[in-house]
């Protein structure tokens, strides 16, 4: 069986950034927590009770998913302790475009 997913490592302190055989999706897999332990899904565009879901999900995981949801070409997020998950538009986005300012940052220490 083949296997059409690619995994590129910025770094053994970063995010790794996990390509789908469907090119809509990206993972990032952050290797601290940045969320309390639940699943939140959000799509675009946002609901009335955004603002409250997003609280639930702490500083970090609030300010990631906020970033995250107002970039253009991201239709679909999905957000685990330690795992983004962004459904894209498809188009000419190099791998890890998606990766907010919070993202990285937090990834960096």
């Amino acid at each position: 069986m083949r296997m059409d997913w690619q995994v590129s490592q910025m770094s053994e302190e970063d995010v790794v950034i996990f390509k789908y055989p469907n090119p809509e999706l990206e993972s990032f897999l952050i290797p601290e927590k940045i969320a309390p332990p639940l699943v939140e899904h959000f799509k675009k565009p946002v609901g009335g009770d955004f603002d409250s879901r997003v609280k639930k999900l702490g500083a970090i995981g609030a300010q990631i998913v906020k970033e995250t949801m107002a970039i253009a070409g991201v239709k679909e997020l999905r957000i685990k302790p330690k795992e983004v998950m962004v459904k894209k538009e498809l188009g000419e986005h190099p791998p890890g475009i998606w990766l907010t300012p919070s993202l990285f940052l937090y990834s960096r220490g």
